[in-house]
């Protein structure tokens, strides 16, 4: 870590900004430009930056100081070749006579009283003709007439003095005047002037001749010889000035906050004082109740008292029971019923009582021994399920998203196709004991909006006992007549994926939907999933459609669908690639085995997408977090079988500790255990199989424990058909200069979204930058588009203007560098008309650590996504009211709050939001939906960080005050319009 030398007052240093530091460094600057080629002594060099400053331009710079502290630091921070620091003072200065060019002294002479010393030093080091620069305090101004005394200065000198000294030992003297000024400059451009203007830009000093950058330019002009027209400055008053008038209005308002805060803190003193009063009341009250409660607790005592005898009876005849002989000798028939029930508890405690036992007979350390590899063993279960691979999958999508958003947007949003563009479609369907659903399943079919004339289905019935081929057969009829192709197959079970493979070999489509007949198909799923993949590159391989009223919960790409793993419950296929890779894994009984395509298809080369415009409503789960039995085994199954076909090595190591940890887990049916070991034993068989059939691949496979891919929250957030009409939902974001590569995103995300009344609004701070990206993607986003070029006004006026603008009956603001997953608006739309007295419904985000260094080239690492605890918080207004609980996209509010109480107070750039959502918050009802449905980024970069927090903090304090003071204008304005009415 650099050394800092502390501040003292004494001496500058060049981490202090401010008024000091203009005055010093800007005497070096300007003794730099006499230095070229010169030997310089910089008397009393304090903490040594200037000695290193003059050493850029100078041949030889000696620093001397009186501190050797000082000297120890400059030594130790600055090295130049031509550049050395020396203990000295100025009455002794430790250099040979005639051995220097220029003397520099900076705020040297009025800390010390040897003057004339000083200068017969100075006369001695410099050689003949040589030059000294050196600076001394007017008494007049600095001391005099501040009344302010400077306890470092020993000898101040008067203007006189300081000219009579330097008379003296000099022949010729010129002198120039400093201070610290504000007011108007004009001079000349030319280089004659005299004048140079200093500069620092990205901590590097910049000179110019003349004025540096100047707002306005006036010339002289004549045909005859121009006048001499002199530069000058019109000097104000620092009081006067624009910044300071600014930090006084800012003042002005903190004191009128404070105020404020003071008057709500005495109202609250008010409040409590009241409420004692209360307590005291309640507190006699409460004395009466205790009594009495403590007479009925000394009769349920005496009543517990009773129980705990007849218990202690009944556990004495239980002991007497299981110390019969009749107890102990049919102690192995019961162990054998349990076992054949699948219960395999008894065998494992008895496991552990014969350990326990052993124990005692193993000597102390080996005991010990066992007992720590054992606990090893365990912390190894629980970290090596998360496979290394689960990162580079994310950064794989998040790459192939920036690299597409460079291209046009058809495979974001896919036109729909025409009727005279449709391809011919396969539809595989494997029924088993599944007579149930034949009826509602073929009824969605014959309501689809594409070509029936175009659509082959291949019904595979894997050996049912019940009625379903029967019902196939009456249903394919009626498909028949209406143009369908139908062909139903019958084979014996050999699972979902065997089955899948038969169906998908009995056609020739270039595409084939292989899907469950426990779902209904919205009209035009198939049509759009379709277009989706007729407007895809050759790469993609398979579509899957979103399903209702359970969304699949795991991640997709929210611009363009991809995905690590598709869901088979209804997926669209490219004929080809199924071909390429020879169908299913038939392995895989149920369960997994979409995983395991996914994973070959993605080994092979292709991508994957979900499509959640294309919609089917799948009827899997009888309830909200159902567990099945053979969903249990049939994932947990796969899920070990693919770490051994697809993981690395440590996935790999991880299948043997899983399993075992798989069978020490509580049952999560009867019988559970003894299915899992079965299970085991199976892939304990296979393994070498697996093994051998691994082949080498770029590709990462995620596995995250038990389950694959990232999942988002909210599950089992059950969904339902929208209100009709829908209502128009407005959505703004500001913007500003250089963020077009993350807006384009931001409007992909929403043009991307299920609800299907949209307006979105883009409003930019400061200028018409974008306006061009704007209208490029006019005629590609399905959605109103509209856009603003604002002067710089600031974020919060920003969005009061597109406010202003919107039309909708809700609006929601979206930044420009967040996104949306595709059904954020409708799980929103759908809260708030469940619970039409609530104002505003808010979800559940991802806040995510972003390295946006390649912004501009367009690209970014998204480094690690989480949801903070603080935003897991059911609505409560009094916590909102302490901090912020909603990220700014997850909220969707009424437009005629702001019509009520305004939009975001304009002299805030920083927690603006949170003050508005307590204004809208007040006396009003907000809804949780504990679903993850969109995502925002925060820097990973530490210094942006550290400014965001410090922007924050120092916000915070003004937004808690204007908080309280808005609310109580609320208050008082519903009391009058109150007082009104009942007048």
């Amino acid at each position: 870590m650099e050394n800092i030398l502390k501040f003292t007052g004494e001496r500058y240093v060049p981490e202090v900004n401010g008024n000091i530091e203009l005055e010093h460094v800007h005497r070096y600057i300007q003794a730099s430009t006499l230095v070229q080629g010169k030997i310089v002594l910089d008397i009393a060099s304090g903490e040594g930056y200037g000695s290193a400053l003059l050493a850029d331009h100078a041949q030889q710079v000696y620093g001397v100081d009186i501190s050797s502290e000082a000297i120890q630091h400059a030594s130790a921070r600055y090295h130049k070749g031509n550049l050395e620091y020396r203990v000295g003072s100025c009455a002794a200065i430790p250099l040979n006579d005639a051995s220097v060019d220029m003397v520099v002294s900076f705020e040297t002479i009025e800390h010390h009283d040897q003057h004339e010393e000083m200068m017969l030093e100075i006369r001695r080091v410099l050689r003949p003709g040589g030059l000294l620069l050196i600076s001394s305090p007017d008494k007049h101004f600095y001391t005099d007439l501040t009344g302010i005394q400077n306890e470092y200065h020993v000898k101040e000198l008067y203007e006189h003095e300081f000219k009579a000294l330097l008379g003296k030992h000099f022949t010729h003297s010129r002198f120039f005047g400093q201070k610290l000024i504000y007011g108007s400059g004009i001079f000349s451009e030319s280089d004659s002037t005299g004048l140079i203007s200093h500069r620092r830009e990205d901590g590097v000093l910049q000179a110019q001749s003349g004025m540096q950058g100047p707002l306005y330019w006036i010339a002289l002009a004549s045909d005859a010889s121009l006048p001499e027209f002199a530069a000058s400055f019109l000097e104000q008053e620092v009081e006067h000035s624009d910044a300071y008038q600014s930090i006084k209005i800012a003042l002005d308002h903190r004191v009128e906050d404070i105020v404020l805060h003071k008057n709500w803190v005495a109202h609250l003193e008010q409040d409590i004082a009241a409420l004692n009063r209360q307590l005291e009341s309640r507190l006699e009250e409460h004395k009466n109740e205790i009594s009495v409660l403590t007479t009925q607790i000394e009769e349920l005592q005496r009543s517990i008292f009773s129980i705990k005898s007849e218990r202690d009876a009944a556990f004495a005849q239980i002991v007497e029971i299981r110390a019969s002989t009749a107890w102990k000798l049919s102690a192995p028939l019961r162990w054998l019923i349990h076992l054949s029930k699948g219960n395999v508890t008894p065998l494992w405690n008895g496991i552990k009582f014969i350990s326990s036992r052993a124990s005692k007979l193993i000597p102390t350390p080996l005991c010990k021994l066992v007992d720590t590899s054992w606990s090893k063993l365990m912390n190894l279960t629980a970290v090596a399920p998360h496979s290394s691979m689960n990162q580079g999958t994310i950064a794989d999508i998040v790459k192939e998203r920036c690299e597409m958003m460079q291209q046009p947007l058809t495979i974001c949003l896919p036109p729909t196709l025409k009727p005279e563009q449709l391809p011919r479609v396969d539809i595989s369907i494997v029924t088993h004991n599944n007579g149930r659903w034949i009826e509602a399943f073929t009824n969605s079919l014959l309501a689809l909006n594409y070509d029936k004339k175009l659509i082959n289905l291949y019904f595979v019935d894997n050996a049912s006992t019940d009625d379903t081929v029967k019902q196939l057969h009456i249903f394919s009829r009626k498909l028949v007549e209406q143009g369908l192709t139908v062909e139903i197959l019958e084979r014996e079970n050999k699972g979902f994926g065997a089955g899948h493979n038969a169906g998908i070999r009995a056609g020739k489509a270039p595409y084939c939907l292989v899907t469950n007949i426990d779902l209904t198909f919205e009209s035009n799923a198939l049509l759009n999933i379709v277009s989706s993949a007729q407007a895809d590159t050759d790469r993609a391989a398979a579509w899957e459609l979103r399903q209702k009223p359970y969304e699949h919960p795991k991640y997709y790409d929210p611009i363009t669908g991809s995905t690590s793993w598709n869901s088979h419950a209804c997926v669209l296929l490219r004929r080809s690639a199924l071909e390429r890779i020879k169908g299913y894994d038939e392995t895989l009984f149920m369960y997994g085995e979409d995983v395991e395509l996914s994973y070959r298809l993605r080994r092979a080369g292709y991508v994957l997408r979900y499509c959640p415009q294309a919609v089917v409503w799948h009827y899997t789960y009888e309830s909200a977090g159902q567990v099945k039995k053979l969903q249990y085994t049939g994932s947990t199954f796969a899920n070990l079988y693919l770490r051994l076909k697809y993981g690395n090595f440590w996935d790999v190591i991880a299948v043997p500790i899983l399993s075992l940890r798989l069978l020490m887990a509580n049952e999560a049916y009867p019988g559970s255990r003894f299915d899992v070991f079965k299970n085991i034993l199976r892939l304990v068989l296979l393994t070498p199989k697996v093994l051998l059939s691994r082949s080498s691949s770029k590709v990462n496979f995620p596995f995250r424990a038990w389950d694959f891919e990232m999942i988002r929250d909210g599950a089992f957030i059950e969904q339902h058909a929208l209100p009709e009409p829908p209502p128009l939902v407005s959505i703004i974001t500001r913007t500003y200069r250089g963020r077009e590569n993350y807006l384009r995103q931001a409007i992909v995300s929403v043009a991307r979204q299920t609800y299907p009344n949209l307006e979105h609004i883009i409003v930019e701070d400061g200028g018409n930058t974008v306006e061009e990206l704007i209208t490029g993607m006019l005629g590609e986003v399905p959605l109103p588009l509209r856009y603003f070029g604002l002067e710089k006004c600031g974020r919060s006026a920003t969005g009061n203007y597109g406010l202003q603008q919107s039309n909708g009956r809700w609006c929601l603001f979206l930044d420009d560098d967040d996104l949306l997953f595709a059904d954020h608006v409708e799980v929103l739309v759908h809260a708030l008309t469940d619970q039409p007295k609530a104002s505003a419904a808010y979800s559940l985000a991802w806040e995510i650590m972003t390295d946006s260094s390649q912004i501009n080239e367009g690209y970014y690492k998204e480094c690690s996504y989480q949801v903070p605890d603080a935003l897991r918080q059911n609505y409560d207004y009094q916590v909102l009211r302490h901090h912020n609980f909603f990220p700014i996209q997850s909220v969707l509010f009424e437009r005629s709050l702001f019509e009520q109480r305004g939009g975001f107070d304009e002299d805030m750039d920083a927690l603006e939001d949170w003050t508005l959502w307590v204004r809208y918050a007040h006396n009003n009802e907000f809804v949780y939906v504990p679903k993850l449905t969109s995502m925002y980024r925060t820097p990973i970069d530490p210094e942006h960080v550290k400014k965001r927090s410090d922007a924050f903090s120092a916000a915070y304090p003004v937004a808690l005050a204007r908080n309280i003071s808005r609310t109580q204008a609320i208050d008082e304005q519903f009391a009058s319009d109150a007082n009104k009415y009942t007048g």
